[in-house]
């Protein structure tokens, strides 16, 4: 509980002093993101109590999707494209969910819900190709990238197996970094050309 909020806190004093003289609307949700995961955070670590656990999923849920409108943008793409990205994600779901769907009961809508959440968000994440520059859309892409990592040991640990891939140290890592990669890639961030605009 002390380590989550403790990495969190300071990442949002480093995004808030980072982004001084150029603090827009798109900054504030992003650090409304952060707080958002933070409570979460909390909840998630009382897991023992059936609904702290759900509603630590939901704000972790919330907290993707603003992300996810934090890294929305009005540049075109193409759908030839994301089929590939389609299909991964496709697969991953079926994989994950084969994996834990005999222990999931009542979850297996939350859970469904919470993947297809982490596979919008890396799909958006996806879609800044071309539109910031490369530095930045590579330290995000690693960042969400390590959050999916994280939310399958999640998932795989809660309903699979208790003791799946060192969950105590694995998680906490992925997690983590996913924040830090994901602030820092943002810090770097820079339109690649005027003529594209954030929708926020």
């Amino acid at each position: 509980m002390f380590t989550k909020a403790s990495v969190l806190l300071l990442l949002m004093v480093y995004f808030y002093y980072s982004r001084q003289g150029v603090f827009r609307f798109r900054d504030k949700l992003f650090l409304s993101g952060l707080v958002v995961f933070m409570i979460g955070d909390f909840f998630l670590t009382l897991y023992q109590t059936m609904e702290f656990y759900i509603l630590g999923m939901i704000l972790f849920i919330i907290g993707k999707l603003i992300y996810t409108a934090r890294f929305s943008n009005q540049n075109d793409f193409s759908t030839k494209k994301l089929i590939p990205f389609f299909v991964i994600i496709f697969f991953y779901i079926v994989f994950i969910t084969v994996m834990v769907y005999d222990n999931l009961g009542d979850f297996f809508i939350p859970v469904l819900i919470y993947l297809f959440a982490s596979m919008i968000l890396a799909l958006f994440t996806y879609l800044r190709k071309d539109v910031v520059n490369n530095i930045s859309f590579l330290i995000v892409l690693l960042g969400v990238i390590s959050s999916v990592f994280s939310d399958s040991i999640t998932v795989l640990q809660s309903f699979y197996d208790q003791d799946f891939g060192y969950h105590q140290y694995t998680i906490m890592f992925f997690y983590g970094l996913f924040q830090y990669l994901v602030v820092i890639g943002i810090t770097k961030e820079e339109l690649i050309s005027n003529e594209i605009k954030p929708h926020l």
